[in-house]
């Protein structure tokens, strides 16, 4: 679970850039190499995010997960498991419920950043977690890191790697529905 929540974080300090308030709405199919317990793993995923508290996740590998679908919606999450054919609703905890909080303040500028170039190219979101962009990208006019690394306590835990991107355009609101 800390993953998807992580992933959340880092998928929205990605976009932080001088036209980040410009952005509303993305949509991007996200690799995903997480390292746990001595190895890695891989994800793919679709991802929509609509700011500043809506997220829809549909794993597309490995096909053990094809189908699951994890929504959050303010202080919530559900979680649908196709195999079970069942939806899994549970109010997310302080950890959770802090990473959200967190997105709004990117709007804000909160937190120690490094810049290169008018990039952000560092971020510390507290004394442990640190990100790092990579492979900026020009998408509707809105420069975007493809790439992000995360490092807890300067080790490299999960690498983030985004491909058809979409920024600000319209979404299926339908993917939000609670019932699915």
């Amino acid at each position: 679970m800390w993953k998807y929540v992580l992933f959340l974080l880092i998928f929205c300090f990605g976009i932080f850039s001088k036209s980040f308030e410009s952005i509303e709405t993305l949509n991007s199919i996200v690799n995903e190499k997480t390292y746990i317990n001595g190895q890695w793993r891989e994800k793919k995923y679709y991802i929509t995010l609509v700011y500043p508290n809506k997220v829809y996740k549909e794993i597309l590998e490995p096909k053990l997960n094809l189908g699951e679908k994890i929504i959050y919606i303010e202080n919530y999450k559900w979680v649908y498991y196709p195999i079970f054919d069942e939806v899994y609703k549970e109010k997310l905890d302080g950890e959770e419920n802090y990473i959200l909080s967190a997105l709004k303040n990117i709007k804000e500028g909160i937190g120690n950043k490094t810049y290169e170039e008018n990039r952000i190219i560092n971020l510390d979101l507290n004394k442990e977690i640190k990100l790092t962009f990579d492979k900026y990208i020009l998408v509707d006019n809105i420069e975007f890191s493809t790439e992000i690394r995360v490092y807890e306590e300067n080790i490299l835990i999960a690498i983030l790697c985004f491909e058809n991107l979409e920024i600000n355009k319209n979404y299926n609101d339908n993917l939000f529905d609670i019932g699915l």
